[in-house]
This record gives structure tokens, sequence and C-alpha cells, in this order.
């Protein structure tokens, strides 16, 4: 027979100190050709399973947080659905992050009520129980591929670490009542390590900007209702517009040549420009004098003026086409209820 497991758990330790937990487990790594749907999994994504296990300690100033995240690998048949080229339908092996290692600096003043300044940090050692890189190129006279062979130049590599800094620099400057624009500056800093071919530590860094002119109309409404006696209804319509500034070119180490798949989404750096139509809709009530925020809605659609066709392993595919993603949230959250509803939809292809 096959097994699988899926669960989730969320642990209140101490206040403001959560654990998550999310396990999830297949017996046969062809489990999911039978039942693709069973425990959550998406088509496009049938190479492996994650589970985690974090915990998060927040300060008045900085916010820390460990864990570790394993993948499962699984089987992918000939017969299903393409995922990348580099994918090969082949059990990849499993990958581990141990640990995941992060800190940030919460949002504050550097100019008071017009500059302000945040950063996140985050360091994680990439490791594999079984060998560090996949085997993907025969020796001389081979027929296949030799189990065990030494890493040669073309295999992948799947183990190293990685240490990224992100700081963001935000203004907010009123225009006039209602209106107002908060421009925003990113950088970021990647640092790797590898060991294979040799021990070498290669860097990328970037620097983006995002400019919103929000406008904000709101309205307070009564009822008789308890706990919503006193509701208010904020509409925030907002213009974004976004731009790369630098992007460093690609390191020479073979894990950045192509073919050579990524460790995960934090290795995109795209190059792009973009204007995007946000509408956000907040509902907040009064809980014992307190302004508490319950309901939040949000769609968005963008203009991609300058589309992005450098190597599709490390860049994001919303900068792909000109049209597009419309993305959707929704999030109601009323005592110890809470519920959360994410839509995507890339309509030009």
């Amino acid at each position: 027979g096959e097994l699988a497991l899926a669960f989730k758990n969320r642990l209140k330790i101490s206040d403001g100190v959560i654990s998550r937990q999310s396990i999830h487990y297949v017996s046969d790594p062809f489990y999911v050709q039978d039942y693709p749907n069973d425990i959550g999994l998406s088509k496009s994504n049938l190479g492996y399973l994650r589970s985690l296990a974090t915990v998060t300690y927040p300060t008045e100033s900085y916010l820390f947080y460990g864990g570790l995240i394993h993948h499962q690998s699984l089987i992918v048949s000939t017969d299903s659905p393409p995922t990348t080229q580099t994918e090969k339908r082949a059990d990849r092996g499993s990958l581990t992050q141990l640990p995941r290692l992060g800190i940030g600096q919460k949002f504050s003043e550097m100019v008071s009520n017009y500059l302000f300044f945040e950063w996140d940090s985050q360091f994680v050692n990439y490791w594999r129980p079984d060998e560090s890189f996949d085997n993907n190129i025969p020796l001389p006279g081979d027929v296949e591929i030799t189990p065990g062979a030494p890493y040669q130049e073309g295999d992948f590599i799947r183990e190293g670490r990685r240490f990224q800094l992100e700081p963001r620099w935000f203004a907010q400057i009123p225009l006039t009542r209602g209106l107002e624009i908060q421009p925003m500056v990113r950088g970021m800093f990647s640092a790797y390590q590898f060991d294979l071919p040799t021990v070498s530590t290669p860097h990328r860094e970037s620097l983006t900007t995002e400019v919103p002119l929000s406008f904000y109309l709101s309205r307070v409404f009564e009822s008789d209702t308890p706990g919503f006696n006193k509701m208010s209804h904020l509409i925030q319509p907002r213009l974004i517009y976004g731009s790369s500034l630098y992007r460093s070119p690609l390191p020479s180490h073979p894990f950045f040549k192509s073919t050579h798949p990524t460790f995960d989404a934090n290795d995109l750096v795209s190059q792009f420009e973009y204007f995007k139509l946000e509408l956000i809709q907040r509902l907040r009530r009064q809980v014992e004098g307190k302004s508490v925020r319950f309901v939040t809605f949000q769609l968005s659609n963008q203009y991609n003026s300058r589309t992005d066709k450098s190597d599709a392993r490390f860049s994001d595919p919303s900068f792909k086409h000109h049209w597009g993603p419309i993305q959707g949230y929704f999030n109601l959250d009323i005592q110890s209820f809470s519920a959360t509803l994410e839509g995507y939809y890339q309509w030009e292809k």
C-alpha cells in the first residue's frame, strides 16, 4: 500500500513567540502519479513535497526567525505535465534547508513622518543527505550515467550556502488631503558559497524602486450588531510605477549557467519596468477600544513597459509579458477565525 500524510500546526510558545509546523510525506515517490490532488499538490509542481518547522521571535525593534525546510523528491513520469527542461522526469533527490536563519529590523523612522527604513537578512544552508550534486554527464565509454561518479562540469550542484541582505528605504510625501506619494528603494545583496567544482564565493547585487501614488477614501458606519457597533471602511486606489535600477551580471560559476536549477525563488533578480493599478479595501472595527482590521480585499493588474527576456531561471515570470498578471487577495480575521484566499491569472500567454 501507499501512505500519504499532510499535517499543519501553529503553536504559541510564549507571548509573541510562534512556531509553525507543516509536514507533507508520501511513502512512495510515484504516489503523485496516481493521486495528484490527494494532498493539495499543484500539477505544475509535482517534483517535490515541502515540509517545514519554524520559530519566530519578535522584539520591539527586530524580528528573529529560525527553522528548517525539507523537500522530499518525487518521481515525475513521462506522461506528466512538463515542469522545466532540467527536471528530465527523474528523481532529483531530497534537499533540505538546515538551518534557515533570519533577522530583520522593523519599520523605523529616520526623519520624523517623512523618511523610514527597514531591512531583512537571511542565511540558508542547502544540504542533501545523499550526493551534493546530480550526476548528469556520462563518463567516457558509459552507456548510461554512472551512479556515484565524481563531479564533472555540467552536473547540477545542489549544496551550498547563501546569505542575503535586503535594505529598504521609504518616503512619505503628502500632496493634499487623502493623496500622497510613497517612493521606496530596495537593495539586495546575495552572497553564495559553493564547494564544487572548487570552493568559491560568488555574489550578486541589485537595486530597484517603486513609486506608489495613493488616494484614500474612508467612511465610518455604526450598527447594533455586538462587536461591530462601530466600523470604518477604507478604499485605497493606487497607481504604482516600478523599475529595476541596477542588476549585476550573472557570476561565471557553473551554478549560474544555463539549464542549471536554482535553489529557490530568492535567486530571482529580474530586470523590469511596470505600471500597476491596484485597489485595496479594508474594514476595521472597534474591539476593547482598539481599531482592529478584520477584512482586507486587494485586486491588481500591471503593464510591463519593459519585459525581461533574460535567463528564465533567474527572472520573475511576472515580467515576461506586457500584460498581467491579475492578482487578487482576500483575508477575513474575526477573533479565532482566520481565512485567506489568493488568486493569480496570467492572461497574456
